[in-house]
């Protein structure tokens, strides 16, 4: 339509087909569709786009068809996107079912041929991080108790690369451990997989808090274990990512009251944390994406939320900006998610910049006050 791109969604199952604008892959699957006012790609932009992917294409039908299997593992995992360096969960849910179609054959490709390590790697690159059971349950379900515990200890190795462990535990959080009988008994994964609740690494911690939750649609002694294992952690944990994979976690099983009052300890009534958007900040940027998860405790179901910010330049100076908010998606229970944009009355110098973000509660009848606020820890990003 006037010399610019869209695509068609069906937002709902049964239902009919939008108009989405179409943005850059994979950018816009994660964040652009859902700015406001998103502007769709040129035609000849989304041409040299569709060119590159045709390449991509071309060139895993080209590692797919060598006969050797390590040479054709090492040539499909080159073409998978790099690791994250933004937080694994998914930042907000969206319309639509969208899937890296590629990335998830050539990953299918790894694991059929039974090499664990390269699958393992292959999970800690996909772009979106889902991996459901009915994902790995093929390449388990050949060899069940062995290869759920080469998961439990891959999550356990300190020596992996954080995107494989965080991968391995989020494939046994979404696998259901629960469900194993025997092979829990045999191999105690419950208390290993309790161990990593503390973690020295907060994102492990996170990852290990979704596993752990698991348990919590078992019977008996394994959901009474993960219950208590949960409370212990949230009433010592302090980073705000943790609490928050433990706030969506627990309230998923409609664990609130109970394992939500040590995550919302004390006077403490809201926690949030600031995300890396999956967008860098582009040179002598007057704005940055900033991503945002809250949670709080109070009878207003969907408290209104407010955003201020301040940021520090790589020269040291404080600079002066307005916050515009882009996107929300907000539980009736008591989870918001989002991204805001952080402007500047001038463009920033190149060099690493330092953002907190603030969010402000408060309750959505006329004239109601803030009932709480709190400051995210500060967020370092690199303008270039």
């Amino acid at each position: 339509a006037e010399g610019r791109v869209w695509r068609f969604e069906q937002w709902s199952n049964p239902g009919c087909y939008r108009p989405v604008p179409q943005g850059n892959d994979p950018q816009d699957v994660l964040v652009g569709s859902l700015e406001p006012n998103p502007q769709p790609l040129d035609v000849a932009t989304f041409e040299r786009e569709l060119e590159a992917a045709r390449v991509r294409a071309e060139a895993c039908a080209q590692a797919l068809a060598q006969t050797q299997v390590a040479a054709r593992n090492a040539l499909l995992l080159a073409l998978l996107p790099p690791a994250r360096v933004f937080p694994p969960v998914q930042p907000i849910d969206g319309g639509g079912f969208a899937a890296d179609g590629l990335s998830e054959r050539m990953r299918d490709a790894i694991a059929e041929s039974g090499d664990f390590e390269s699958y393992l790697e292959a999970l800690g690159r996909d772009v979106r991080s889902v991996f459901r059971g009915y994902d790995a349950g093929r390449f388990i379900d050949l060899d069940r108790g062995g290869r759920l515990e080469a998961f439990v200890s891959a999550a356990e190795d300190p020596d992996q690369p954080r995107h494989r462990r965080d991968a391995a535990l989020r494939v046994l959080a979404d696998f259901g451990l629960w469900r194993g009988g025997p092979e829990e008994e045999e191999h105690g994964w419950q208390g290993r997989l309790t161990a990593l609740l503390s973690d020295d690494d907060p994102w492990i911690r996170a990852a290990a808090v979704e596993a752990v939750a698991t348990y919590l649609a078992a019977e008996g002694a394994l959901r009474r274990n993960a219950v208590a294992a949960l409370e212990a952690a949230f009433e010592t944990e302090t980073e705000s990512e943790v609490l928050l994979s433990g706030a969506w976690a627990t309230m998923r099983r409609d664990m609130k009251t109970r394992l939500l009052d040590p995550v919302l300890r004390g006077e403490r009534k809201l926690v949030v944390a600031a995300r890396r958007a999956p967008v860098a900040p582009a040179a002598g940027a007057a704005e940055l994406l900033v991503g945002y998860e809250a949670t709080w405790r109070e009878r207003e179901q969907a408290p209104a939320l407010s955003f201020a910010a301040s940021v520090v330049a790589a020269d040291g100076t404080e600079r002066v900006v307005s916050v515009v908010e882009a996107v929300q998606a907000m539980t009736s229970n008591g989870v918001a998610r989002g991204f805001v944009r952080v402007r500047f009355a001038e463009p920033l110098p190149s060099g690493a910049v330092r953002v907190t973000l603030t969010v402000s509660a408060r309750a959505r009848s006329a004239a109601a006050q803030s009932f709480a606020e709190a400051s995210a820890s500060p967020l370092s990003l690199f303008v270039p």
